[in-house]
C-alpha cells in the first residue's frame, strides 16, 4: 500500500500542465486589465484602463492579441478626466462592446459608458464639451500617502457644500473624508488611511452657490497609496 502511494502521488505530480506563457502590455504609468475574452480568431481581447496613453488622466484600454498574447492593436476611448473599461465583449459583427464609467462626458460624476467598435476597435466616439472642459472648475491637490497619511487641498470658488470621498480602482466608495459647509477659499486636510496599498481616487464634489442659484460639479485625482 505504501508503494502505491507514492505512484499516484508522482502521477498527480507529473499531470500539473505547464504554464504556455505570459505577457505585459502598457507603459510607464499605471495600466490595468479587468477584462479578457477569447475572440472567434482564437486570440484575445482585453479591456482595462491605461494612464500611460490617451487623452485624460485615465482611458479606456483595450488590447487586441493573437493566440500568442502577442499585440496586434490597441486603443484608447475617453476625455480629459478618467474613464474605465471594466468588460468586454466581441459581438456578432466582429466588433466589440465595452462598458465601463466616465468621468469625462455624461451629466456629471461617474456616468455608464458604453463604447461599440468595429473589429479593429475603431469607434465613432463622443466629442467633448469644450466649453465645459475648459470652464473655470473646482481645484483639487493630493499629494502621495506617506505612511498612509493622506494630504490634499481643495479650492472652492464660492460657498457651498463640499463633499470628498474615496473610491478604490473599481468604483466602490470606501471613505468620506469630508462633507459640509465650506467657504470660499482653499481648504487643507489630512486623514490616515488604514487601507491595503494600491491606486484610489479621491473626488471632490460640490454644490455652490452662485448669485440666486446652485450648481454642482465635481473633480477627481488617482492616488497611489503604497503602504501604512
Amino acid at each position: 500500500m505504501k508503494k502505491l502511494g507514492v505512484i499516484l502521488i508522482l502521477l498527480l505530480f507529473f499531470s500539473v500542465p505547464a504554464q504556455a506563457w505570459e505577457r505585459t502590455y502598457g507603459g510607464s504609468d499605471v495600466d490595468v486589465g479587468l477584462s479578457v475574452q477569447e475572440t472567434s480568431d482564437k486570440g484575445y481581447i482585453i479591456a482595462g484602463w491605461t494612464s500611460s496613453f490617451g487623452a485624460g488622466r485615465s482611458d479606456v484600454y483595450l488590447i487586441k492579441t493573437d493566440a500568442s498574447g502577442d499585440t496586434i492593436w490597441t486603443r484608447t476611448y475617453g476625455g480629459s478626466n478618467y474613464d474605465v473599461g471594466y468588460s468586454v465583449q466581441q459581438t456578432l459583427d466582429g466588433g466589440y462592446i465595452i462598458a465601463g464609467f466616465t468621468q469625462s462626458f455624461g451629466a456629471g460624476g461617474c456616468d455608464v459608458y458604453l463604447i461599440k467598435t468595429d473589429a479593429d476597435g475603431n469607434s465613432a466616439g463622443i466629442e467633448e464639451d469644450k466649453e465645459t472642459r475648459y470652464a473655470p472648475r473646482l481645484l483639487l491637490e493630493v499629494r502621495s500617502p506617506i505612511d498612509g497619511e493622506l494630504d490634499l487641498s481643495f479650492f472652492l470658488p464660492s460657498s457651498g457644500l463640499a463633499r470628498v470621498e474615496l473610491y478604490d480602482a473599481a468604483g466602490k466608495r470606501v471613505g468620506v473624508i469630508e462633507d459640509g459647509e465650506r467657504q470660499a477659499g482653499w481648504h487643507h486636510i489630512t486623514q490616515t488611511l488604514s487601507m491595503p496599498c494600491g491606486i484610489y481616487f479621491v473626488q471632490l464634489s460640490a454644490t455652490l452657490e452662485e448669485g440666486y442659484k446652485l450648481s454642482s460639479s465635481s473633480i477627481t485625482q488617482k492616488v497611489v497609496l503604497l503602504g501604512n
